[in-house]
């Protein structure tokens, strides 16, 4: 994620929920709780499928920013991880695995759009490219599915691999957006 803010169409929380089920579901991982983001996005997504280009540069040569997500002049979707992000992600850092979700987040609901830059003051959450980005980490990464009543943020960061921070607006927001959690069946 770079400071720069992007004005997107818009969507709604249902429909960026909806897209991160759906990716889910059509790499098949659905059925567990843990999303292997580096997995999906170097091995599946870069390598078998040949759909993005995954690129770990110097963090040096990013110049503070976290991850970048483009389409670039030859048509070729572009995610660029800083060397730091991308060996965290992989070794199940919280916030990195939070961040490579994140520029995931830019190719799938992003890379097909025209953006438009913008000051994020001037922008309504559901058009800001960067609140629909962090809202889809959190999907794919912590789904309602695999979330209970009476789970505490504890409980998301070992569950998801994820970060206090992630789990305590994961929480907080599921309960300010009125979503039901099952309860957490027997063990």
């Amino acid at each position: 994620m770079s400071g720069v803010v992007y004005r997107v169409p818009p969507m709604s929380i249902a429909s960026v929920r909806a897209t991160a089920v759906e990716l889910r579901s059509v790499l098949s991982l659905h059925d567990g709780p843990l999303f292997p983001v580096m997995t999906v996005l170097e091995k599946v997504l870069d390598n078998r499928l040949n759909v993005i280009r995954l690129e770990v540069w110097p963090d040096s040569d990013l110049e503070g920013a976290e991850g970048l997500s483009f389409t670039d002049d030859e048509g070729v979707d572009r995610i660029i991880l800083p060397q730091s992000v991308y060996h965290g992600a992989w070794n199940d850092d919280g916030r990195d695995r939070f961040t490579a979700s994140h520029e995931l987040g830019h190719w799938a609901l992003h890379s097909k759009c025209i953006l438009a830059r913008s000051s994020a003051a001037a922008l309504k959450p559901y058009e800001n490219s960067e609140w629909q980005a962090n809202l889809f980490a959190a999907e794919i990464l912590m789904p309602v599915s695999f979330i209970y009543s009476g789970d505490t943020v504890m409980d998301l960061v070992s569950r998801f691999r994820v970060s206090q921070k992630a789990a305590e607006l994961r929480l907080r927001n599921l309960a300010k957006w009125g979503i039901s959690l099952k309860r957490k069946p027997p063990r």
